[in-house]
């Protein structure tokens, strides 16, 4: 906040201020605000999207939050040079959407799809194994952890999910 406030275009800054402010779901508002200033400077820029997503979420601005998927959407098909981590969290966060609209049949499908195409990504393994959990199927989450694992060997937590499951 102090360097913002003798920078306060910076960019890289707001994002991570937001980014802290909407982990800690007490200060979405300001996230918001932060979020809003970033996009002023650089309307094309993706990674504003993930925290703005969960000030969203956080406010209960349900509807606000899906448009600003569909968005964050666009952009990264505007943009093939999108960072593969945004496309990942991107991709997981339209599933969830769907999910707690309570169109499951979609939810499964675009976890399918997330799957086959972010199969490394830890933020979509780990909503995708608490999907199937929640659906019961838990041979299907075995199966995406030791996926995951596969894509990150040096994955010391896969391999106790997998213990303890095994």
């Amino acid at each position: 906040s102090k360097v913002l406030e003798e920078d306060p275009d910076n960019v890289e800054l707001l994002i991570l201020r937001a980014k802290v402010a909407a982990a800690s779901r007490i200060a979405s508002s300001e996230a918001l605000a932060d979020t809003d200033k970033a996009l002023e400077i650089e309307p094309d820029n993706a990674r504003v999207m993930e925290p703005r997503i969960l000030a969203l979420l956080n406010l209960e601005r349900y509807e606000e939050a899906g448009e600003e998927i569909e968005r964050l959407g666009q952009m990264i098909e505007a943009n093939p040079e999108t960072d593969e981590s945004i496309r990942g969290w991107h991709c997981t966060t339209t599933a969830l959407y769907a999910n707690d609209s309570g169109e499951t049949d979609l939810a499964l499908e675009l976890f399918n799809e997330c799957l086959l195409e972010y199969p490394g990504n830890p933020n979509l393994i780990n909503n995708a194994v608490s999907f199937f959990d929640e659906r019961g199927d838990y041979a299907r989450s075995l199966k995406i952890i030791q996926d995951g694992l596969e894509k990150l060997p040096e994955s010391l937590d896969y391999r106790r999910q997998i213990a303890v499951r095994l």
